[in-house]
């Protein structure tokens, strides 16, 4: 049955992903560390050494709040890398996928939800932490609407990602349109401090990119200070994107095939 290959696909990548306890477990342990160890007192040394008690609309204890829900939605977005998904290509070992009942692209997307969900146990930890810490306060209804939206969103960075691995249907190599974009995510998303340290008129141009509904604005529904035309928006946004870059894998897969000879093999 269909559903069984989707179990036997994410269970069978679960056993990989737990094989190795020392790393599953440094995945939900450093993270937070390097936090509190590298963030808190980059902003703590930022706030002290400025006069001002509030930075673009932040002060310190928000500032630290929004930093840990980067964490966490880092952790519930970042779970899938396209680099296997190119080697495929380049080696030739697309083709058993194509005479499989499970096709090539299902299997990834099984793959992603095999990890997503294990991000998803790693990120509760997190929560419980920075909330017990008193870093962030949790509203039931923020969360829920938190944790939807970062779905979503990850869901668009597995459709980007799928769609940079398939460029090595025409390249030999990747790794540079993924550090591009992941640079270019970080620094326009909000990913390393919020878009309202941003001059306006560049937020403004932001505004009309996805950029902003990949980091910001989930934050802020998890900060609770998304209004509800945000969110909506925020919604709308997402979810328009990973349809426009469905169709943009799709397109490429189409045209990929048709160049496809499985020199690797």
């Amino acid at each position: 049955m269909p559903q069984n290959k989707w179990f036997a696909t994410i269970k069978t990548n679960w056993n990989q992903y737990l094989a190795y306890k020392l790393d599953f477990l440094s995945t939900a342990i450093i993270p937070a560390i390097l936090f509190l160890a590298i963030k808190y007192n980059l902003f703590s040394v930022i706030y002290q050494s400025n006069s001002k008690q509030i930075i673009a609309g932040f002060t310190l204890e928000m500032m630290l709040s929004y930093q840990c829900w980067i964490l966490i939605f880092s952790l519930l977005t970042s779970s899938y890398s396209e680099r296997s998904l190119a080697e495929d290509i380049r080696l030739g070992r697309i083709s058993s996928y194509l005479i499989y009942p499970f096709s090539f692209w299902k299997f990834h997307f099984a793959s992603f939800l095999a990890f997503s969900i294990l991000q998803l146990v790693i990120s509760f930890f997190s929560i419980i932490v920075f909330a017990l810490l008193g870093m962030i306060q949790i509203e039931p209804i923020g969360l829920i609407l938190f944790l939807s939206v970062s779905i979503f969103v990850s869901i668009l960075w597995f459709f980007l990602r799928f769609a940079l691995g398939l460029i090595a249907f025409w390249l030999e190599e990747t790794w540079t349109f993924r550090i591009i974009l992941v640079t270019l995510v970080n620094l326009l998303s909000g990913a390393i401090f919020p878009i309202d340290m941003f001059p306006s008129a560049i937020q403004k141009i932001l505004y009309l990119t996805p950029f902003p509904f990949m980091t910001y604005f989930p934050v802020k529904i998890g900060m609770g200070l998304a209004t509800n035309t945000e969110i909506i928006n925020c919604f709308i946004a997402v979810i328009s994107w990973s349809l426009l870059s469905l169709l943009f894998c799709n397109f490429l897969w189409r045209r990929g095939l048709k160049l496809y000879t499985a020199s690797g093999m």
